[in-house]
């Protein structure tokens, strides 16, 4: 007996919101990733003693879920397409790591510090790590190149 039209429908908009949430997960713990990938394995993040790192503190629509170095995973294995996932370096020195600094601090010492961006470079690749995904996505389900 074929669907009907209501079915059909039914059916296309669960496969969406499956595959939104895919691109959605597999997108966010990129960008974390990258963001956490230390400047001896390619990436930006300084890392001397770990500090850094391990202060990564992640939320869930504004509810803390996690914190350490890999507390995006946890986050992401709850985020559903379309919440707020948020994480912060919670050192009081990880401003300064990301943009950079060059005067005096609020100690008296003297910084001639170049940023690192670790976050913005990872955040200003979101487009192309989701693009990437879908197409991936697409290519692992038979459909579009």
């Amino acid at each position: 007996m074929p669907k009907t039209f209501a079915a059909t429908v039914g059916e296309f908009v669960e496969k969406t919101e499956r595959n939104l949430n895919a691109v959605f997960k597999q997108s966010v713990q990129e960008v974390f990733q990258i963001a956490q990938t230390p400047k001896g394995a390619g990436g930006r993040m300084p890392v001397d003693d770990g500090t850094l790192v391990k202060s990564l503190k992640m939320t869930l629509g504004g509810q803390f879920i996690a914190q350490g170095e890999t507390a995006y995973i946890a986050t992401v294995a709850r985020a559903s397409f379309g919440d707020v996932v948020r994480g912060e370096y919670t050192v009081d020195y990880a401003m300064r790591q990301e943009y950079g600094f060059v005067g005096e601090d609020k100690l008296g010492r003297e910084y001639n510090q170049k940023g690192n961006f670790f976050v913005g470079n990872a955040v200003g690749q979101w487009q192309n790590i989701v693009t990437k995904n879908a197409r991936l996505l697409a290519q692992i389900q038979g459909g579009v190149r």
